[in-house]
């Protein structure tokens, strides 16, 4: 399979900033997640003032907004404007937009969500299990446009969840679910090595912060010292 990019989520108030961007030019697949609420003041570190959008704004990064909570359900619903107000209109700098929240049947055709939906390269949403998606899947008919899928049973909680490989090289799918500098590697490897013509990417976000739930970037660093020797040896052996 061919991995799209490795996602560290949870931008906080005191990540190095400059330290991300050195890490984004050094590896081009890095994406990170910013978690975003209407309650941040109250759901802890890994939750940033929202003004801190604006620092990231001409960094240069590859970004992907993760909506929680009622927010979350907002947009799912087609309410955008509270969402825009919170984040002061910093949406652009936005490539990719989780939904951390059970998707109502209405968004099978996409048709509250789609000015919303436009602004994005993808909206993810997040599946507990491979049978949820394909549950899922065959409820809506069809392939949702611009839709991809994070399997995560951990639901960002950090518990460790083995690999489970969803072939469908229709659909582009994350993993989630305690990955961590000691075991990506491994977990990495079952991916890439899984022989399927279909597109993957992992998330980590417990596994690389600190006892007192800041983003680590010496853990960040640990998993791309694991990970970039892995991805190298792949794309040799792909090469005709």
């Amino acid at each position: 399979m061919k991995l799209t990019s490795i996602t560290f989520t949870g931008i906080d108030e005191r990540t190095d900033l400059d330290r991300v961007r050195e890490i984004s030019e050094k590896y081009p697949y890095v994406e990170w997640g910013v978690l975003l609420s209407y309650h941040w003041q109250e759901n802890g570190n890994r939750y940033p003032n929202p003004a801190l959008l604006e620092k990231l704004e001409y960094g240069g990064l590859r970004l992907s907004a993760h909506l929680c909570g009622q927010m979350a359900r907002d947009v799912a619903d087609g309410e955008t404007r509270k969402m825009y107000e919170t984040i002061n209109w910093n949406f652009d700098i936005f490539r990719r937009c989780q939904l951390n929240t059970n998707v109502s049947a209405r968004y099978q055709e996409l048709r509250s969500m789609r000015p919303f939906d436009r602004m994005l390269n993808e909206v993810i949403l997040q599946m507990n299990s491979g049978d949820s998606l394909n549950s899922f899947l065959r409820y809506c008919e069809k392939p949702l446009f611009h839709v991809a899928y994070l399997l995560d049973a951990s639901g960002g909680r950090g518990i460790n969840t083995p690999i489970r490989v969803f072939d469908n090289k229709d659909i582009h799918i994350g993993y989630a679910g305690g990955m961590n500098p000691e075991n990506v590697g491994a977990k990495l490897k079952q991916l890439l090595d899984f022989y399927s013509y279909g597109s993957f990417w992992i998330d980590m976000e417990s596994g690389v912060r600190t006892e007192d739930d800041w983003l680590d970037l010496d853990k960040v660093q640990q998993v791309l010292d694991v990970c970039a020797p892995i991805i190298a040896e792949h794309d040799r052996h792909r090469q005709p």
